[in-house]
């Protein structure tokens, strides 16, 4: 993809996002929260293609897709003022319709095409088909790795407030109590993927963000979760039981490897984590 293109896409949804107005703060807030993390998500990918030596054509390409991968969240949340996707409706799904609807990729060659639509289509899937086509299956591993680090940081920063004061977007109805599911605690133990409809508590929740530790596709992808240390945030608003530093020990020593390079990434589909991911 050429930089004349990515411009294109980034006018179209700068506009678009913008034409998402709310006379209330609290939607404003919810909107802002989506254009800010599709930002940071843009600034993830680039970093990460970058450091795993793509050229420029193929950064350009992976940053378009990360752009575009949450446009559905705008008119979910118009519709039904939530975030999450068990109460309204698939938003990857809706994120396709919306750029087909509007034209968005007309013009551009079918190649870039379908992995732009791809990757906005499937970041959010409970694991990845491995009959996938691999160079939509490359880009679309990207999307979700950047994607999980930006959910990391929101996920820091809203554990960081009282419970009063999340966005309204993001309640998921859990139960605030250190407690969590033995179900959820066995399969993070077996770096399989949790299902949200294990979760019960905030607890729960935060072992499956914790989860994905076990399923990025990139050694860049590892060392940008430690430089921005905002898994290690989450991780220390856990309880300190036997077993979850058990795990937290696991995990930690997990990444390290990854990081230095002894671990052999990139297998997506067939890899242990999986779970798609909240964005």
């Amino acid at each position: 993809m050429d930089q004349k293109t990515l411009s294109r896409l980034k006018t179209w949804f700068a506009a678009y996002s913008a034409s998402f107005s709310f006379p209330t703060e609290e939607d404003r807030r919810n909107i802002r929260l989506k254009q800010v993390h599709t930002r940071n998500v843009c600034d993830n990918i680039v970093r990460i293609a970058r450091e795993e030596r793509f050229d420029d054509a193929a950064t350009n390409l992976a940053e378009a897709a990360a752009l575009l991968h949450d446009i559905g969240r705008f008119p979910q949340y118009r519709e039904w003022r939530t975030y999450h996707d068990r109460d309204s409706t698939n938003h990857a799904r809706l994120g396709v319709r919306v750029l087909r609807e509007q034209g968005v990729l007309d013009g551009m060659p079918l190649r870039e095409r379908r992995i732009v639509l791809g990757a906005v289509g499937l970041h959010n899937a409970f694991v990845l088909s491995p009959r996938l086509d691999r160079e939509i299956h490359l880009y679309l591993q990207m999307v979700r790795d950047a994607d999980r680090l930006d959910i990391w940081r929101v996920a820091a920063e809203l554990y960081r407030k009282p419970r009063d004061q999340w966005p309204s977007a993001l309640g998921m109805g859990l139960i605030d109590a250190p407690e969590h599911s033995p179900a959820v605690l066995a399969l993070v133990f077996r770096k399989s993927a949790v299902p949200t409809t294990l979760l019960r508590t905030v607890t729960d929740y935060k072992l499956l963000q914790l989860a994905w530790l076990f399923d990025l596709s990139f050694p860049a992808s590892y060392r940008l979760a430690v430089e921005q240390g905002n898994f290690e945030v989450i991780a220390g608003g856990l309880p300190r039981t036997a077993e979850i530093e058990t795990v937290l020990a696991e995990l930690r020593a997990y990444v390290g490897k990854c990081v230095e390079g002894d671990v052999v990434l990139g297998a997506g589909a067939e890899g242990p984590g999986g779970g798609g991911s909240a964005s």
